[in-house]
C-alpha cells in the first residue's frame, strides 16, 4: 500500500493491518471499553488429570485470563459411542452419559469457579453413529465421523449438559454441595469446515456447489438453544450463548466434493437464508436451503469466530479473498450479521463478536508454516490492538498454552516440553503496541492480570544505551477517571525512540512484570 512503511526490521507486519491503525482511537483518554481474554487449552483443561487441570487454570489466572473455552466431544461422553443402535436411555439425563468423562468437566468447573474464571462449554462432534440421521456415503473417515448429525439428539445432549451444570445438580464428590453453574455456551466448532461438519456441499446442475452443511448447522443451533432452554439456560436468562465458531477461510482442495470447505461468507449466507447481496432468499433457492418465508430467529448473545490467517503463519493484515474473514476484515462479518438481524434470522443488529480461537504458528517447531517467535509476539499484540479499535469485538482468544506434539498446532505460549516462548509469553501478559505519529508516539497497552476494579499505574520505558529508563506513566482509567474494566490504557508521548516496554508492579505480590520490547510503527500521511 502506497504511503505505508515500517520503522524497524522488527516490524514484519503486513501493510494491510497498518492501514487499520488510522481507525484506532488516538486520544490518550479511553472511552469505557472492555474485552474478555479468552483461552483454549483442551489438552490440559479437558485432561483426565485433575492436577494438570488445576495447575494450568492457576497459570491462566496469573496471565489474566477471564474465560476458558473447552470443547466437549459428543462421542467421548455418549453411551454406546461406537454403536449404530441408539441406547434405550433418557438422553436428557446426565446419568445416561459417561461418569468417568464427566469427572473431567466437573473438576474443571469447580476449580474455575474458585478462581473466578468463566467456563464456556462447546459441545462438538465427533458424534456416535447412532446420532446420525442417515448413513454417510463419504469415503473419508473424518467426514463420516461428523456427517448427518441429528439436531434432535444433539439438543438432548445439550439439555443433559445444561442440567448437570445448572447450579443445582448434586456434586458427585458427595460434599452436599452442587456443581457450579455454567453460564457460557457455544454451539459446535468450525461448522464450515469438512473436518467438523461435512460434507459441506453437494453437486448441483452445471457443476454448481449447493451448501448442505449450513442448513444442518442452522437446525443444530436451534436444537441446542432449545436444549439449553429446557435446562434453564438462555440468553434471556443471562447466559451467554454463542453460535458460529466459524473458520476464517474457505478452500477447495483434494478430490471430490467431500474435501471442499466453505468460506464463512458462503456458509453464513446459507445459515441465515441470505443471497450474495444479503437479501432474503426466495423461491426455489430458499426451498433448496430449507428456508421458510419467516425463519425462526436464532436467539443468542453473540457470534463466535476464529479470525486466523492462512496456516496461522501470516501477519494480521494479510489480504485474503473477499468471502474470507480474518481479523483485519471483521467488517465483512459485521455487515453479514446485521443483514441477518434485519431479516429476522438472528438477534441484533449490533450483535457482539467473540474471537474464541486465534493464534500464530511458530518456527520452531513448524518449519513449513511457522513464523519466528519474535514475530508471534508482535502479531499477538497487533491483533489485540486491532480488536480494541472495534467496539463490536467483545473478546479475543488465544489458542493454546502448550504446543501440540508432532504435526499439530504450534500456536502456544509454551513449547511442547513446557519452556516459555519468549517474548510471546510476556507479550500476552502485558500487551503493548506503539504507533508512530509526527513528533510523538501513541503507546497502547493492557495490564491483563491486574485487578480490573482498581486503576493501575504503568511505567513506560525506553532503552537508553543498555538500560531501560522510565519516560512516562500511564493509568488504566476511563475518560471519567473510573477504572477501565479490562485495564487498557493509551498514552501519547513526545519524541520517537527505538524501543519501548511496559513495567507494572503487582500491588498484591509486589512483583514487577515487563512487556516485550516494542518498536514504533509508522503510518505516513
Amino acid at each position: 500500500m502506497a504511503g505505508v512503511r515500517l520503522s524497524s526490521a522488527a516490524g514484519r507486519i503486513a501493510v494491510g493491518a497498518l492501514a487499520i491503525l488510522a481507525l484506532a482511537p488516538t486520544s490518550s483518554a479511553l472511552a469505557s471499553h472492555t474485552q474478555e481474554s479468552i483461552f483454549q487449552e483442551d489438552g490440559s483443561l479437558a485432561s483426565p488429570n485433575p492436577a494438570r487441570q488445576d495447575a494450568v487454570l492457576n497459570e491462566l489466572k496469573s496471565l489474566g485470563v477471564n474465560t476458558v473455552r473447552v470443547l466437549m466431544r459428543w462421542d467421548a461422553l455418549a453411551p454406546n459411542a461406537r454403536s449404530g443402535a441408539r441406547p434405550a436411555l433418557d438422553l436428557t439425563d446426565p446419568n445416561s452419559y459417561s461418569a468417568a468423562v464427566w469427572q473431567r468437566y466437573d473438576n474443571l468447573v469447580r476449580v474455575a469457579a474458585q478462581l473466578r474464571i468463566r467456563v464456556s462449554l462447546d459441545p462438538v462432534g465427533n458424534l456416535p453413529p447412532w446420532a446420525q440421521t442417515a448413513r454417510c456415503k463419504s469415503r473419508s473417515a473424518t467426514v463420516r465421523a461428523v456427517c448427518n448429525p441429528s439436531p434432535a439428539l444433539f439438543g438432548q445432549f445439550l439439555q443433559a449438559i445444561g442440567r448437570r451444570y445448572g447450579g443445582s445438580y448434586p456434586d458427585p464428590l458427595g460434599s452436599g454441595a452442587s456443581l457450579p453453574r455454567v453460564n457460557a455456551w457455544e454451539v459446535w466448532n468450525e461448522p464450515n469446515q469438512t473436518g467438523w461438519l461435512g460434507p459441506q456441499f453437494r453437486q448441483g446442475p452445471r457443476g454448481r456447489l449447493i451448501p448442505i452443511a449450513a442448513p444442518v448447522y442452522r437446525r443444530l443451533a436451534l436444537a441446542a438453544i432449545d436444549g439449553l432452554s429446557a435446562s434453564g439456560h438462555s440468553a434471556a436468562a443471562g447466559d451467554r450463548i454463542l453460535i458460529g465458531d466459524t473458520a476464517p477461510l474457505g478452500a477447495s482442495y483434494g478430490p471430490g466434493i467431500a474435501a471442499k470447505n466453505a468460506s464463512p461468507t458462503v456458509f453464513l449466507e446459507s445459515v441465515f437464508c441470505l443471497d450474495s447481496r444479503l437479501h432474503r432468499l426466495r423461491g426455489a433457492l430458499a426451498r433448496e436451503q430449507g428456508c421458510s418465508a419467516k425463519p425462526r430467529m436464532l436467539e443468542v448473545s453473540g457470534f463466535a469466530h476464529h479470525p486466523y490467517q492462512q496456516g496461522g503463519g501470516f501477519s494480521p493484515g494479510h489480504v485474503v479473498r473477499g468471502d474470507e474473514i480474518t481479523i483485519a476484515f471483521a467488517g465483512r462479518l459485521e455487515r453479514l450479521l446485521d443483514a441477518a438481524a434485519r431479516n429476522g434470522a438472528i438477534t441484533g443488529p449490533g450483535l457482539p463478536i467473540y474471537y474464541t480461537e486465534y493464534g500464530f504458528q511458530t518456527n520452531p517447531p513448524d518449519r513449513l508454516l511457522g513464523i519466528p517467535v519474535s514475530s508471534q509476539a508482535v502479531y499477538i499484540n497487533e491483533s489485540d490492538y486491532i480488536a480494541f479499535g472495534d467496539p463490536r469485538i467483545a473478546g479475543v482468544g488465544q489458542y493454546e498454552l502448550y504446543d501440540d506434539g508432532g504435526g499439530g498446532f504450534h500456536t502456544g505460549l509454551r513449547f511442547t516440553g513446557g519452556r516459555a516462548k519468549q517474548p510471546s509469553y510476556d507479550a500476552y501478559r502485558l500487551p503493548i503496541y506503539v504507533v508512530r505519529r509526527p513528533g510523538h508516539v501513541l503507546v497502547w497497552g493492557q495490564v491483563r492480570p491486574a485487578d480490573h476494579s482498581q486503576v493501575q499505574r504503568v511505567a513506560i520505558q525506553t532503552r537508553i544505551g543498555r538500560v531501560f529508563t522510565t519516560i512516562g506513566t500511564a493509568f488504566t482509567a476511563n475518560a471519567n477517571g473510573t477504572p477501565n474494566s479490562s485495564s487498557y490504557f493509551q498514552k501519547t508521548l513526545p519524541g520517537v525512540y527505538r524501543a519501548y516496554r511496559l513495567a507494572w508492579s503487582d500491588p498484591a505480590s509486589g512483583r514487577t512484570f515487563y512487556s516485550r520490547s516494542a518498536s514504533a510503527y509508522t503510518r505516513l500521511p
